[in-house]
């Protein structure tokens, strides 16, 4: 599912499913952590102004694990950059 330029999905099929549900926001191939936390902030703060704030779909993000993910798109596939904590700082990878 798709709210705005995040994407949201959760596993729940594989063996190795968490139910964890993951915010992914995807930043260019070159991207920095400066780029990376920007994007964060607008995404979740757009977020908030959408659809977050729908009373089914709030329920669901309080039942459930909920994990910010920063991924670079390549064309082929993404890599995972970045992810915020607990408080919501970005930990950067790279």
């Amino acid at each position: 599912m798709r709210l705005g330029e995040v994407e949201i999905w959760r596993t729940v099929a594989e063996p190795t499913a968490h139910g964890m549900i993951r915010m992914t926001m995807r930043v260019g191939e070159h991207a920095d952590r400066e780029v990376g936390q920007t994007a964060l902030l607008q995404r979740q703060a757009g977020g908030r102004r959408s659809g977050f704030g729908y009373p089914p779909f709030a329920r669901l993000l309080d039942q459930h694990a909920c994990r910010w993910e920063i991924v670079s798109d390549y064309g082929m596939g993404t890599v995972l950059l970045g992810e915020a904590d607990r408080r919501g700082n970005l930990v950067w990878r790279t």
